[in-house]
């Protein structure tokens, strides 16, 4: 009776953070999601399932929490004189800001860009392998589609002096073709296909009978495990491509969690999971001068970053066996990672005026979750050795600051053998 309680329930082992970041932060992009994990059959050896799934279009908060357009979460709009501060005058950007010869007032050199993120599809398949000990281990890669579409710009400029009339000729009435020519950023929609970052997790839980006519049961459960970095990178030549996982960068992560069983129906509990990701010199875009706004900053530079430790924090519950064969549950879970610091190499930047920048600032957000999960298990005969289920799910995100989260619906295929 215990391996069955164990094995039967063994989602709750686990419902983590299932929050796969990349540098922009964002729900959608994620390796696996022990939330929506099927629960292996007692007796079975492998597991085997997918988890095909469809992305809503996306929204973003900015750094006051407040809801935006996917292209505001840093700035509420892009300035295209700034734009062109800190190069040297010998170069073709520094050569431009010396040509405009005009300063921003407020208006002048401002625009702002709407655009919208669509996530189509996205599909994890996995493998799961059930060890001595109850040690279960898993293998999940996942798969995403992403348009970038109707990109819209408006120019704040006026038309009232002759440094409106000299931004207006010579940056903004042109400003796509000016920022691909200095800085090869292509603003036009795009379509990008790949696979995320490969995970490898190993689950353990312990179950501890209370046999009280309410405390039925109690469950302790670990989990560590990495990602290797199999996905997608960011294109820094478009904007808002973000990468399918960490953009190159392993990570490592631990958590763990208490259930409850309560009666014969229910369960509660809570996890904890934190990730720690390893720093990397990679080729980035970074500010040139503190004025500067985001979406587009023309200098690319080597840069290392030391990101902050991420944590997700997770409240659920589920009601089963109320209809026979079924399962229902419900969780909230709020995600935070800190301030990251990036490191310029070489001594051409400053790190100070690149440490100014929104996207490395401490970014959050918040979200329901809920799961329904139907056993075919009872269809089939005994001597048939594969068990199928069935569970819809969906992550409804409600709240965030700095980041791009996406309404979500998904079903997971599942088969025991």
């Amino acid at each position: 009776m215990l391996k069955n309680s164990i094995y039967r329930k063994l989602t709750f082992l686990s419902l983590t953070c299932a929050l796969y970041t990349s540098v922009y932060g964002m729900n959608v992009v994620r390796p696996f999601k022990f939330f929506f994990n099927p629960s292996p059959h007692y007796g079975a050896r492998w597991q085997l399932f997918v988890q095909p799934e469809h992305g809503f279009k996306a929204r973003g908060y900015n750094p006051s929490s407040c809801r935006v357009n996917i292209a505001h979460i840093w700035n509420p709009c892009e300035n295209a004189l700034t734009m062109l501060n800190g190069f040297d005058s010998e170069c073709q950007a520094g050569q431009k800001r010396i040509q405009i010869d005009a300063n921003s007032d407020g208006t002048r050199g401002t625009y702002t860009i709407c655009t919208e993120l669509d996530v189509p599809f996205g599909c994890t398949f996995v493998a799961r392998k059930t060890l001595p000990r109850n040690i279960l281990l898993g293998i999940y890669l996942p798969v995403f589609t992403m348009h970038l579409k109707n990109i819209c710009m408006q120019d704040h400029t006026a038309y009232a002096t002759a440094e409106d009339i000299r931004t207006h000729h010579y940056l903004t009435d042109n400003l796509a073709e000016h920022v691909e020519s200095l800085g090869c950023i292509n603003m036009c929609p795009w379509h990008r296909t790949g696979l995320g970052d490969l995970a490898i997790v190993a689950d353990w839980l312990q179950d501890f009978v209370q046999g009280r006519p309410v405390l039925r049961n109690v469950r302790l459960n670990g989990r560590a495990g990495l990602t290797l970095p199999t996905g997608k990178k960011e294109d820094l030549n478009k904007i808002l491509a973000i990468p399918f996982g960490y953009n190159g960068c392993p990570t490592i992560l631990f958590g763990g969690g208490l259930n409850a069983a309560l009666g014969s129906y229910c369960h509660i509990g809570f996890d904890v999971e934190l990730r720690s990701i390893f720093g990397r010199t990679l080729c980035q875009r970074i500010k040139t001068d503190p004025a500067q706004t985001e979406l587009l900053l023309l200098q690319q530079a080597d840069v290392y970053t030391d990101y902050s430790l991420e944590q997700q924090y997770t409240l659920y519950a589920e009601v089963y066996d109320l209809a026979p064969h079924t399962s229902f549950k419900i969780a909230y879970q709020f995600f935070k990672r800190g301030d990251s610091t990036l490191s310029v190499c070489g001594t051409c930047f400053s790190n100070t005026i690149a440490q100014t920048a929104e996207q490395i600032q401490e970014r959050n957000w918040h979200e329901i979750l809920v799961n329904a999960t139907y056993d075919l298990g009872y269809l089939t005969r005994e001597y048939i050795r594969a068990i199928p289920s069935l569970s819809l799910y969906a992550e409804i995100p409600y709240k965030g600051k700095r980041v791009i989260v996406c309404p979500i619906l998904g079903a997971t295929l599942n088969i025991d053998f």
